[in-house]
Parts: C-alpha cells; structure tokens; sequence
C-alpha cells in the first residue's frame, strides 16, 4: 500500500515521460565505468584513494542524468527537449568548487587550428582573446572541439587560472595539451 501511494503521483504522465525514464534507466548502465575508473586512478595513475574518490565525485556531479522536464501552466509535468552539454556543466562546476585548474581529456593532445588541413597547426598556448577570435572565425567544429573550448573560456571567464585540453593519456606529460588562459603567460 506504501509503495503505490509512493508511485501514484506518477501513473498519469505522459507517454513520453516514461519513454524518456526508461531511456534514462539503459543509458546509465554506463555508470558501470566508474568501478574501473577507480582502479585506473588508482592502479595505473598511482592516485590515493582519497583523491581518486574526489575526482570520482566530480565525474559523477557533472555528468547529468535524469529525465528534463517542465511544469506547465495547468501545473503538469512535461517532457522537454534538452541536452545538458557536459563540458559546459563540468566548467561550471569547476568554477563553483574555485578550480585553479580545469581539464577536458579527450581523444586528440592538443587544440589544432586548420584541423586536418595541409596547414594544420598545434596550438599549445593560448589566451582567452585569442580564443575566442579563433572560436569566432569558426576554427573549432560545433560536434566537437567548439563545446570544449567553450567550456575553457567559461572557467577562465569565471576566475579560473588555466584550462587544458588533452588526451586522457597523456595527462601526465605536461608536455602535451593545449593551455588557455586569461593572458598568456610568461
């Protein structure tokens, strides 16, 4: 008897709603990297679990989830078309926490101009200026690198210190990744 006073608020929303709560119930079996997400930070990346843990937690904070929805002016819960852009919600989240830092890995070392053109160029540094005039120009594809480098100019925008981007593994080789800051510098 509980459990149907519990649930009996929900028996009457739309068909959509329960299309996207089910959706939502098969795309969060992915959630079942963070196990070895853990044993990678741990094991491969030598990082305590303490800090293994935190990093972890600011996976999962940024990462999303749940079905969108609207209360409408009848005050009926609706559907909604959205998408919660994780590099933007990962950016945010960095500002709010006070990152110095902020990192997107992804599966290229660096930020390229001319991206697989004869005259692509690596960028390593970069200010926010300069940034955004590239992002303006359309340097940087909508389906892929624009989001990131959105999400960099709004941690620095927000007081953060410095973003990178860079490959996954090659976050340790400081050598790698592209750097974006308010000034470049010296």
């Amino acid at each position: 008897m509980k459990i149907y006073a519990l649930f009996k608020p929900y028996l009457n929303l739309p068909r959509n709603v329960y299309i996207l709560f089910f959706a939502d119930i098969i795309n969060s079996a992915g959630s079942f990297v963070y196990p070895f997400l853990a044993m990678f930070l741990t094991l491969k990346l030598g990082f305590s679990e303490y800090y293994s843990g935190f990093i972890l937690t600011i996976v999962i904070a940024a990462e999303g989830g749940g079905v969108p929805v609207y209360v409408d002016e009848n005050q009926n819960i609706r559907p909604a078309e959205a998408v919660i852009d994780k590099d933007l919600a990962s950016s945010l989240l960095a500002a709010r926490i006070k990152a110095d830092e902020f990192y997107i890995l992804t599966d290229v070392s660096f930020v390229y101009i001319n991206y697989n053109k004869p005259n692509q160029e690596i960028k390593e540094f970069l200010n926010y200026e300069d940034t955004k005039k590239l992002l303006d120009e359309g340097q940087f594809s909508e389906g892929s690198m624009a989001p990131k480098i959105r999400a960099c100019l709004q941690f620095i925008e927000q007081g953060g210190r410095k973003s990178v981007i860079t490959e996954a593994f090659k976050l340790e080789d400081k050598s790698y990744g592209t750097k974006i800051t308010m000034e470049y510098e010296d």
